[in-house]
Protein backbone atom coordinates (compact mmCIF):
# COMPACT_ATOMS: atom_id res chain seq x y z
CA UNK A 1 0.00 0.00 0.00
CA UNK A 2 2.86 2.36 -0.59
CA UNK A 3 1.47 3.62 -3.73
CA UNK A 4 1.21 7.72 -1.75
CA UNK A 5 3.94 8.53 -3.94
CA UNK A 6 2.25 9.59 -6.76
CA UNK A 7 -0.51 11.42 -3.73
CA UNK A 8 1.68 13.60 -2.18
CA UNK A 9 5.14 15.23 -2.09
CA UNK A 10 8.02 12.44 -1.82
CA UNK A 11 10.04 14.62 0.52
CA UNK A 12 7.15 15.21 2.42
CA UNK A 13 5.90 11.45 2.79
CA UNK A 14 9.51 10.55 3.88
CA UNK A 15 9.17 12.25 6.63
CA UNK A 16 6.56 10.05 8.31
CA UNK A 17 7.30 7.15 10.49
CA UNK A 18 6.67 3.52 9.27
CA UNK A 19 4.78 3.17 11.93
CA UNK A 20 2.24 6.24 10.80
CA UNK A 21 -1.13 4.41 8.56
CA UNK A 22 -1.24 6.27 5.16
CA UNK A 23 -4.58 7.75 5.51
CA UNK A 24 -3.17 9.59 8.64
CA UNK A 25 -0.31 10.77 6.64
CA UNK A 26 -2.87 12.26 4.08
CA UNK A 27 -4.26 13.68 7.06
CA UNK A 28 -1.27 15.71 8.43
CA UNK A 29 -0.02 16.49 4.90
CA UNK A 30 -3.57 17.70 4.70
CA UNK A 31 -2.55 19.95 7.68
CA UNK A 32 0.90 20.27 6.37
CA UNK A 33 -0.38 22.43 3.45
CA UNK A 34 -2.50 24.65 5.76
CA UNK A 35 -0.24 25.64 8.57
CA UNK A 36 3.16 24.34 7.19
CA UNK A 37 4.68 23.04 10.77
CA UNK A 38 6.06 19.56 9.82
CA UNK A 39 8.25 19.74 12.30
CA UNK A 40 5.85 20.65 15.43
CA UNK A 41 3.91 17.53 13.69
CA UNK A 42 6.34 15.21 14.20
CA UNK A 43 7.33 16.44 17.73
CA UNK A 44 3.73 15.89 18.36
CA UNK A 45 4.10 12.26 16.71
CA UNK A 46 7.17 11.19 19.20
CA UNK A 47 5.52 12.84 22.20
CA UNK A 48 2.30 10.52 22.77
Amino acid sequence: ELSTGEECPTSACMEFPNTVPVPVQHILLKILTTTGELPTILELLDDP
